[in-house]
């Protein structure tokens, strides 16, 4: 994995291990406080997957991987200190395999792996007020013009543009060197990673709005893309995989990226005649399932449904699809008895979970729904979506201390950090709040303080 890379960065050096999960985090709050995020669960669902499939090929010493989703139509992904990865949605409108958009995520592994902020940070041993906000308005820049963006983070914290972008230069390397083992290793094309580096490069050309040379700091070159083209080239072969999935996600992101005033059905029916693949048409099918949707037209979105399940019946993203579809049609049990044992075989998972948890809402089982919000509080806590509808949830079961607790993350986790503190902080004034549930609040409140205190390095 390490060959021909520079020592990896130390926890002396720079962050700590810890230091860099609570910056993480801090920065992901501070996102979401800005930008838009997608929080649809299938698509989290399906990039958690890839995630947990890559990560069994690389030593992140236990590091926390978190991804997060950024409305926005531009090609970009990101690494973060702590275990951050981001994408852009829009990204998938650029990749035409599944193994182009896992070569973009194990490059980013890559970032991790080499421990990058750390190293940035090593001549730099306390970071500043200033330079944390270099980092998270960098990042935030990014969502207009990604080279920038990185180009304000590597200036706000390491202090020099022409050295660092110099020092990312050699980064970018490292982690497409670090992905391409990732990749080949995990079963995926190794020539996936040259492929999505040439369409970058033909994406930026077209834009006609290449940045100036010294504002790279993700450099598409054609020299990197020789370099990148060797390494495959000394892995074994293999051709990109088909994927249903994929397709599913693709398809939906291109149906929110189309101008809503465009004939979308014409669109997506075009897409399908040109589908060459079982997982292309039945993507596409999925894509017109979701269009008669929009319209409720449940009826025309189940048959669609039907019509892809003829080419992958045991299809979890179908069969959930069709479940939904059932739960709109008034077929309770039907729909409760499906999600039930898609949950039994996928228990861990924020799809499956928020689903039966609304059919169960719909049936009068609130405390089934409670069950399972509370579990995915526990599973994915930084999700603000989550504590919004367990907070509805405990709010109509009249559960004051655990309504004011989930609201209370929510705010937190949308990024309302001073307002989440203070609400606490005044709550430690009322006298409704006795015993354990005072205890809560004060040890909640010094938690968040803590890690906010932390960001002072």
């Amino acid at each position: 994995m390490t060959e021909d890379l520079p020592a990896i960065g130390t926890p002396t050096s720079g962050f700590t291990h810890s230091q860099e999960i609570i910056l993480g985090q801090a920065w992901l709050r501070s996102l979401r406080r800005h930008v838009s995020t997608d929080e649809n669960f299938l698509l989290l669902d399906y990039l958690n997957d890839k995630m947990n499939h890559l990560t069994r090929y690389v030593d992140l010493d236990d590091l926390p991987i978190t991804t997060v989703v950024i409305n926005n139509p531009e090609l970009n992904a990101f690494a973060v200190a702590g275990g951050i990865i981001g994408i852009n949605n829009g990204l998938l409108n650029y990749v035409e395999t599944e193994d182009e958009l896992v070569s973009v995520l194990a490059h980013e592994l890559g970032h991790l792996y080499q421990r990058h902020f750390a190293r940035i940070q090593e001549n730099n041993r306390r970071l500043t007020t200033l330079q944390i906000s270099s980092l998270i308005a960098g990042i935030l820049l990014m969502q207009a013009d990604s080279d920038l963006g990185t180009a304000t983070i590597f200036a706000g914290t390491a202090g020099a543009v022409t050295n660092n972008l110099g020092y990312s230069r050699s980064m970018e390397r490292e982690a497409d060197r670090v992905g391409l083992n990732i990749l080949s290793d995990a079963g995926y094309s190794p020539g996936a990673m040259t492929s999505m580096l040439e369409n970058m490069m033909r994406s930026q050309t077209l834009a006609g709005d290449l940045p100036p040379e010294y504002m790279m700091t993700h450099p598409i070159t054609q020299n990197r893309i020789a370099e990148t083209q060797t390494y495959a080239n000394s892995k074994k072969a293999v051709n990109p995989r088909a994927s249903l999935p994929f397709e599913i996600q693709k398809t939906r992101i291109k149906i929110r990226s189309l101008p809503a005033t465009g004939d979308l059905f014409a669109e997506i029916n075009n897409q399908l005649k040109k589908a060459n693949t079982s997982e292309q048409k039945a993507g596409s099918h999925y894509g017109l399932a979701l269009l008669h949707a929009r319209k409720k037209d449940w009826e025309a979105s189940l048959k669609e449904i039907e019509t892809a399940l003829n080419y992958f019946p045991d299809s979890r993203e179908l069969l959930i699809a069709q479940a939904d579809i059932f739960a709109q049609l008034g077929k309770l049990e039907e729909a409760s008895s499906m999600c039930n044992k898609l949950l039994d075989l996928s228990p861990h998972t924020l799809t499956e979970s928020s689903l039966c948890a609304e059919i169960a809402i719909l049936q009068g089982d609130d405390a089934r729904a409670l069950q399972l919000y509370r579990k995915l509080s526990r599973s994915y806590p930084h999700i603000p979506r989550i504590w919004k509808s367990l907070t509805s949830l405990e709010e109509k079961l009249d559960n004051k201390f655990q309504a004011y607790r989930a609201n209370n993350e929510f705010l937190w986790t949308s990024g309302n950090e001073r307002k989440a503190m203070r609400q606490l902080e005044v709550a430690l004034k009322d006298n409704q709040w006795k015993g354990q549930q005072r205890s809560r609040i004060a040890d909640r409140l010094d938690d968040m303080r803590y890690k906010v205190n932390s960001l002072k390095f």
